[in-house]
Formats: structure tokens, C-alpha cells, sequence
């Protein structure tokens, strides 16, 4: 548990909700919001569920003037381009508004994730991450943020979390090599989430290889690649480009649960490591 605000350093921590009050009014559910649940689960394993409100779920990780300050302008300023997104409505969302959402699904990513971690469970997202939200206003690079269009479930709000610690990935055929020890390997951890919300899903999944490092050729499974977005990190020739004329086709249940056990997928599929990922430890996920 957090004992300084994972933004700022500073204190006294607030405890204040990790989906914020706006969404409870605003976002189409199926069904009535006491039959809502929350699922948890291991990537790739057994998942469980809760059932509770998430719109009640709380955490105590930031600081009141983080809370009060930079992360209520977040959410005023996103909240008019998240709206036709969570109603499935048609927008054309220009590079910036791409990039206040990415702003806005790591900040709610981290939320989610810290309240519902376990008590001695290790956070894998390094402070270092969550300080470049807070001084540039925008996820790290190491980062990668998609999003897409689903239909209406009551799997909604939906969040499932992952984490792949000591993961190895070998480097087989760039410098530097020798002969006599072999190829050259770097080892971090995968973390990320999928997060759905009315009609609204995204996918978060980052690493700490190096420190970080920024890998633009992630791409979604196959079957769904051609309806999750890019939105960050945006560079030449990668991502929109430009506006994003939504919604894009919707994804079903299924093709959504998926992608929630596919952080290691999107790793196997690098051209930087083809075959060469290995995992030291079993993933894990909140249990």
C-alpha cells in the first residue's frame, strides 16, 4: 500500500474512488447497476468476481492536491470526448483528444489496479512511470494505449489486470553478441489491464526492460487488431495519424475477455524477439 501520493511524493493520502463520480450518471448499463461486477483474475488463468459496485470501489494512493488538482482537470477536460465513446456515438476525435484519452486510461488503469491489489502484493508499475503522467500530463512510452468499441454487457464496468513479472527477452541476432556467453537478453516485467465501460474498451500494456522501453510494433490479437486503436505512444507512421472518425466495428464479450489474456501474446509476436520470450515466474494477477 501506497504510503506517499505514487504521483507527487507528498501527503496526507485521501481515500477517494478509483472510478471517478461523473461515470456513475453518465455511463449505459444493462440491467440494474447492483448487478454489476467487478472480475479479477490471472492472466491467462482463472478469473473471480465480485459483487459489488465498482462505481463504490475506493483507493488510497494519491495525495488531495493531486486529487483535487491535476487529476479532477484530467477528468473535466476528457470528459467531453469520452461521452460518445461510453454511448457509442459518432465523434471524430482529433490527436489531441487521443491523447487526453490515453491520459485518462492509465490514470483510471492505476486507480483500478491499486485498489484492488492485494496487501503484500508488489505494485510492477515503477514510480518513475506514474511521474511522467503527472509532470507531462501523458502516459509513458513505455506504455502502449489502445482503444475500441464494444457491444452493451452486463460484464460492465469490466476490469481485468494482469502482470508478468521477470520476463526475459532475448536478443539473438542484434549487437551486441558473443560468441562465447551468447545473445545478448534484457529482463523486466508486463504489466497492463483491460478496462470496459459502457460501449468504451481499452487496453493498457507496458514494460520496464531497461527501464522502459518504447516498442511501437505491439499490435492487439489477430482477430481483433483491425478494431482496437492506437492512441500512444504516437510516431511516424504509427498509430491514427490523425482524427479518429468513431466508432470503429464493435468487439463481442468474447473477442474483450480476450484481449485481457493476451499481455504475453503481444510480446511473442515482437520482431525484436520472435520465439525468444521466456517467463521466469507464473503470471500474476489479483487473486
Amino acid at each position: 500500500m501506497a504510503r506517499t501520493c505514487i504521483y507527487c511524493g507528498g501527503g496526507p493520502l485521501n481515500r477517494e474512488h478509483a472510478l471517478p463520480d461523473w461515470l456513475k450518471g453518465n455511463t449505459p448499463h444493462v440491467g440494474d447497476l447492483r448487478d454489476y461486477e467487478v472480475t479479477r483474475g490471472l492472466v491467462g488463468g482463472p478469473t473471480k468476481t465480485l459483487d459489488s459496485n465498482p462505481y463504490e470501489l475506493k483507493v488510497r494512493a494519491v495525495c488531495g492536491n493531486c486529487n483535487h488538482g491535476w487529476m479532477s482537470d484530467l477528468e473535466q477536460t476528457t470528459k467531453p470526448w469520452l461521452l460518445p465513446l461510453l454511448h457509442q456515438k459518432d465523434r471524430e476525435l482529433p490527436p489531441f483528444a487521443l491523447a487526453l484519452i490515453a491520459a485518462w486510461v492509465f490514470k483510471t488503469y492505476r486507480m483500478m489496479a491499486l485498489a484492488n491489489r492485494a496487501p503484500n502484493e508488489r505494485d510492477p508499475v515503477p514510480h518513475e512511470h506514474d511521474r511522467v503522467l503527472y509532470e507531462q500530463g501523458v502516459p509513458p512510452s513505455a506504455a502502449s494505449v489502445f482503444i475500441g468499441n464494444s457491444i452493451l454487457s452486463p460484464y460492465r464496468p469490466l476490469f481485468r489486470p494482469g502482470w508478468h513479472p521477470d520476463v526475459i527477452l532475448w536478443r539473438p541476432d542484434e549487437p551486441p553478441f558473443d560468441k562465447a556467453s551468447g545473445p545478448s537478453s534484457i529482463q523486466g516485467d508486463i504489466y497492463g489491464a483491460t478496462l470496459g465501460i459502457g460501449h468504451f474498451v481499452a487496453e493498457v500494456v507496458g514494460n520496464t526492460f531497461d527501464g522502459g522501453l518504447t516498442l511501437l510494433n505491439i499490435q492487439p490479437a489477430s482477430m481483433i487488431a483491425d478494431r482496437m486503436i492506437r492512441i500512444w505512444p504516437i510516431a511516424a507512421g504509427i498509430g491514427p495519424g490523425g482524427p479518429v472518425v468513431w466508432p470503429p466495428p464493435p468487439l463481442s464479450d468474447d473477442e474483450v475477455f480476450a484481449t485481457a489474456a493476451g499481455l504475453m501474446e503481444w510480446f511473442r509476436a515482437l520482431p525484436l524477439s520472435p520465439d525468444h520470450v521466456r517467463e521466469r515466474h507464473p503470471p500474476k494477477g489479483l487473486q
